[in-house]
């Protein structure tokens, strides 16, 4: 990787496998001593991350081929390495391995990694029978433990902590309906504070590295949203400081996820404490309107009094993750694929220009645009734009984990026999790259999720329609449950980015995924790439075009008569790119569209002189 690689990168390759190999030898030397212990009979066998010793697996681990199973069990698959087992290679590369094993064994089959057994269900038509499952394949618990395990705070036990994982699920109220239109409001407020800041600093073409101006402005919104804003003179400078150690945490995450001690992690205890302490109470008591849901989990942790401080202000971090983690990537990769194709920045540009000059609002710096989330929804060029980014970059593994021995009911009479402990997985990255449900599937198509000018959510495979066909935000009760807000705040930047900037890429280096992630969620980039961008302007504007138009108003507001109903005039700018310009000025009657009243080009003038024209309402739109 050269110098542009993100933070991730640097870590990834023989470091992931020497911490991971390290970790493995760890974890057999602590089985030998545990083995060599004398046993009594009534002593219950010890268990190690779900690494069962049973008949079937003790000593399966140097065995390639499928072992034999008990009845209804998937073909298991287990490699050489102890402990580890397909480790290593899955996370080299996830979707060629789970690729080539469906060849070779079907949809349904088991692999070992990391001592844990994985059944792949690959069959996306099997999806709805694992999710309506939730009774015996469990989510919450499996993700209680890791969360606590890589956050520091202690796990949601029903007995030390009665009621809290379900007080703190009912929070997320606040991100959903009515709750929602105001979060989504001061996100909005947020980020536009943010671009006027660049737009005052953008006097002309500013060249930045693109992951770290998504990361820099959709952290900060996102930090002010929901935690306030630091009142301190050198607020900002405080926020950047937590972005700055969240990068660093953020690309040990992986390593943490699986597992894998903090220890073996370089500084990153270090780091992962310093961010803790942001948020301690006496912290966040000094920051200023924070939002609801953030107070609700205030209120809710100061009535446990066995959660100390410190983890109370871990909870407030692992929160921050959830909400920027994901986002900033997926915000980078729509980006990203916009700025690599021309035909879907300009479509998604005008549709933009569209909505402001139909509802009457300015774009510029020193202007406040408001979207309500119906006018968000109805944007569906940048909704298919966005999704389709989403259809490439994400990389999440849906897991469900067996709460006992039972025989999961496929589709088609199929049946498979699962242990307790056992997890499921789904792998949606397969359902998003399978040609026979995206056409291309490794191309990138602006419009894939548009038919008939509407929004298309209509997909088949083998000629049955799919329930589920666009998975980047997991599935059921496992379901980001601040999708809604991360959807609405990916919109709004890429919609004050192209409604303030021009903007394009400065080098053309092809930009891949960064497979370290996989399973993970929205893969980072393995390199960043440089853009640059300055305020869209009026700077082509002729001297006689302005002349021309003013002469126009001048001999519609002489030719006024009072009988005539009201006339609206709008003075439309449309700048596909900075060599097409043009100005279009409509007149608009209460109960008809706007027809046209003259259309000027660079250098010619065409009219039509309609009859007319009160002088009564007159609206400049630029």
């Amino acid at each position: 990787m050269g110098p542009d690689a993100l933070p991730l990168g640097a870590c990834g390759g023989a470091a992931a496998a020497a911490a991971l190999l390290l970790w493995a030898v760890c974890v057999l030397c602590r089985r030998k001593r545990l083995d060599a212990q004398p046993r009594s009979i009534e002593e219950p066998k010890l268990m190690h991350m779900s690494l069962r010793e049973n008949t079937s697996r003790k000593h399966s681990f140097v065995q390639e081929s499928p072992l034999s199973r008990k009845t209804g069990e998937p073909p298991l698959i287990n490699g050489w390495i102890p402990y580890l087992g397909k480790a290593l290679i899955f996370r080299k590369d996830a979707y060629k391995f789970l690729l080539d094993q469906q060849k070779k064994l079907g949809d349904i089959f088991t692999v070992h990694i990391a001592g844990r057994y994985i059944t792949f269900i690959m069959d996306p038509f099997q999806y709805v029978y694992v999710i309506r499952n939730s009774k015996q394949l469990e989510f919450h618990e499996f993700a209680n433990k890791m969360a606590s395990k890589t956050f520091d705070y202690p796990a949601l036990s029903k007995a030390k902590f009665p009621d809290l994982k379900e007080n703190l699920h009912r929070i997320y109220q606040y991100l959903q309906g009515k709750p929602l239109d105001i979060i989504s409001d001061h996100m909005m407020k947020n980020l536009q504070d943010i671009f006027e800041w660049k737009c005052s600093q953008a006097t002309d073409w500013e060249t930045e590295k693109m992951y770290k101006f998504c990361c820099s402005v959709m952290f900060e919104a996102s930090f002010v949203t929901l935690y306030g804003r630091v009142p301190a003179a050198d607020g900002h400078k405080v926020i950047s400081e937590i972005r700055d150690k969240f990068i660093k945490f953020d690309a040990s995450f992986p390593y943490l996820a699986a597992n894998i001690p903090i220890e073996l992690l370089g500084a990153t205890k270090k780091v992962r404490k310093e961010l803790i302490h942001h948020f301690l109470l006496q912290n966040m008591t000094k920051w200023l309107g924070g939002s609801k849901v953030v107070q609700a989990r205030q209120d809710i942790f100061e009535k446990y009094e066995l959660l100390g401080d410190y983890d109370k202000a871990a909870h407030h971090f692992a929160f921050l993750w959830a909400s920027v983690g994901n986002t900033i990537p997926a915000t980078f990769w729509a980006m990203y694929y916009l700025l690599r194709h021309p035909e879907a920045l300009a479509a998604v540009r005008d549709e933009i220009d569209h909505l402001l000059q139909s509802t009457g609002q300015k774009r510029g710096p020193t202007y406040n645009i408001h979207l309500t989330r119906e006018q968000l929804d109805n944007l569906v060029y940048l909704e298919s734009a966005l999704n389709e980014s989403l259809r490439m970059c994400s990389s999440s593994m849906n897991i469900r984990i067996s709460q006992e021995d039972f025989v999961l009911k496929l589709e088609g009479d199929q049946e498979v026999s699962l242990r307790k402990g056992d997890w499921i997985a789904l792998y949606p990255q397969i359902l998003h790259m399978d040609p026979e449900v995206y056409e291309d599937p490794k191309e990138y198509k602006f419009d894939r999720y548009i038919e008939n000018g509407k929004k298309k959510t209509t997909f088949f495979k083998a000629g049955r329609k799919l329930k589920y066909f666009l998975m980047p935000f997991g599935s059921g009760i496992s379901m980001c449950p601040g999708r809604f807000l991360a959807m609405n705040e990916m919109k709004m930047f890429l919609f004050l980015l192209l409604a303030h900037f021009d903007v394009e890429l400065v080098e053309s280096k092809a930009v891949r995924l960064d497979n370290s992630r996989m399973g993970l969620g929205i893969l980072l980039p393995d390199v960043d790439i440089a853009f640059r961008y300055k305020l869209r302007s009026l700077k082509n504007v002729s001297l006689s075009t302005f002349l021309c138009f003013w002469g126009v108003l001048l001999w519609c507001c002489q030719r006024y008569d009072a009988q005539k109903k009201h006339l609206t005039l709008y003075f439309v700018q449309r700048t596909h790119c900075s060599e097409n310009f043009g100005l279009t000025c409509l007149l608009s009657f209460p109960s008809g569209a706007p027809e046209p009243l003259a259309h000027f080009g660079n250098t010619e003038l065409q009219s039509t002189v309609l009859p007319c024209l009160p002088k009564s309402e007159i609206l400049l739109v630029s």
